[in-house]
This record gives C-alpha cells, sequence and structure tokens, in this order.
C-alpha cells in the first residue's frame, strides 16, 4: 500500500515516467470514450457527447499545472528538486481520475446528465430517491479520492523536496490552488 502512496520513494525515476506516459496516452483516450472532460486539475465532467479535443487540452493543461505547482513549490522549499520526480507526481494524480472516468463506462451518468438538460421543470422525479442515493455515494466516493489525492500529494512531496516544515505545504497549497484557478480559467475560455 506504501508504494501506492508513495511512488516517488519506491519505484525507479524513469521506468515510473514510462509507465505513467503510457498511462497518460490510454487514459487521455479512455477519458474519450466515456465522455469524460476536465476542467481543471481536481475536476472531471462527464458531457452529453464525445468532445476528443477538450478531453485531450483539459488533461495535458491539468498535468502541466500540476507539474509547474509542484515544481516551483519544490525550488522554492529545495534547490535540488528534480524535474523528473515532480511530473511523476504529477502524472500520478492523474490516474485516480481515469479510473473515476470508468464509472460512466455505461453511459449512465451521460445520460442522466443530458436528461436532466433537457428537463422543462425541476420537480420531483419518479426516480427521486434513487438519484439522491447515487448523488450521495457519487459525493463519498469523490470525497475519498481527494482524500487518498491528498496523502499521495504530502508523502510523494516530502519525499521529493525533503520537506519538513509547515510552511513548505503551504507554499504547496498556494501553489496548487494558484495553478489550478488558473488552469480552470484557461480551459473554459479555449
Amino acid at each position: 500500500m506504501n508504494k501506492l502512496l508513495n511512488p516517488i520513494e519506491f519505484f525507479d525515476d524513469k521506468k515510473l515516467l514510462i509507465t505513467n506516459l503510457i498511462i497518460f496516452f490510454i487514459g487521455t483516450v479512455l477519458s474519450i470514450t466515456m465522455y469524460a472532460t476536465y476542467e481543471s486539475p481536481i475536476d472531471l465532467h462527464f458531457s452529453d457527447k464525445i468532445v476528443p479535443e477538450k478531453t485531450i487540452i483539459g488533461n495535458t493543461l491539468s498535468v502541466t499545472s500540476l507539474f509547474l505547482s509542484i515544481f516551483l513549490a519544490g525550488k522554492i522549499i529545495n534547490k535540488k528538486t528534480r524535474i523528473i520526480d515532480c511530473l511523476n507526481l504529477a502524472l500520478y494524480l492523474r490516474i485516480f481520475y481515469y479510473v473515476l472516468s470508468l464509472i460512466n463506462i455505461t453511459h449512465f451518468i451521460r445520460n442522466e446528465t443530458s436528461e436532466l438538460n433537457n428537463k422543462n421543470n425541476h420537480f420531483f422525479s419518479e426516480n427521486q430517491f434513487l438519484d439522491m442515493l447515487f448523488g450521495y455515494l457519487m459525493a463519498f466516493f469523490l470525497f475519498s479520492f481527494i482524500i487518498i489525492q491528498g496523502i499521495v500529494v504530502y508523502r510523494s512531496f516530502k519525499t521529493i523536496t525533503n520537506s519538513k516544515k509547515t510552511t513548505d505545504y503551504f507554499i504547496l497549497v498556494a501553489l496548487l490552488l494558484g495553478f489550478i484557478i488558473s488552469s480552470s480559467l484557461l480551459i473554459r475560455n479555449i
């Protein structure tokens, strides 16, 4: 389990990079077939139609913004921070979203999204209980994913930068938030 929560420490950096790049390409194709789009590094939406360009651009900008925020924070904290480790962490963090896109394998979410967009009224539906149950399960699942990602970022960033102070993580969080907001605005305006 420790290997999955801190891949930077346990795997060879070059092999991890090759594996992460292969997963990036496969994950992007998978996301396109699952109707997934990314509007920021921490965001996943499902469209009612396939938009390959939007998925490719969104995923690439998400990885880039994660990489830049991790790399800049790392360089501020420790001048010996390596590019390959930051890129590996950025690519590794995206794997969670590729797995998460599989929840739309039956295109249920795409169909529900399309149905909600086509409804003219906001009255209770016949399947309101099931819709609410599904919504709460999704929220719980997404919250669990965010907690796991937080653990991965914490452990891997500690390995990458040798950070020991709480302020080091404040630098990382500030840069992550800045890049998340700016990449989100950039992706939405493309």
